[in-house]
């Protein structure tokens, strides 16, 4: 018997659908101040959710504990903001000049200032005179 054919497993998933139901209903759910169990009971039921990909397009579930320990669960828009999945797409690319080292090709990939630029440590130049500083240096 595989795990999802489990009871426990079943029960959960139960659960968790029911909430989707809810939050998709109300938007907003409020425990009022749960205990131990019942704030475990809901973690695993959101935690299945998103496991699951159970929540609808385009939507997240975020849980907070309010001031008043009341717990409070809302269905969101959009992805969370730490997404690995909100990277643009439409980016333009960033051309490295072969010359450059590892490390300078990593940083000019990750688009930080002229300012900070290993070229300016490494080669004594700007990104515009990299390739070149980076040639005459090797």
């Amino acid at each position: 018997m595989s795990y999802s054919e489990r009871p426990v497993a079943q029960a959960r998933r139960a659960k968790a659908a029911e909430l989707i139901e809810r939050l998709v209903a109300e938007r907003r759910v409020v425990i009022q101040e749960p205990d131990e169990a019942t704030e475990a009971e809901y973690r695993r039921a959101i935690d299945c959710a998103k496991r699951h990909k159970l929540t609808p397009p385009g939507k997240r579930i975020e849980k907070l504990r309010l001031w008043n320990r009341d717990l409070q669960i809302s269905l969101e828009d959009g992805p969370h903001h730490n997404a690995k999945s909100e990277r643009p797409e439409s980016a333009p690319p960033i051309p490295v000049p072969p010359n450059c080292g590892p490390f300078t090709q990593w940083w000019l990939l990750s688009r930080k200032t002229d300012a900070d630029s290993p070229c300016l440590r490494i080669c004594g130049a700007g990104l515009s005179d990299c390739s070149r500083a980076c040639a005459r240096k090797r």
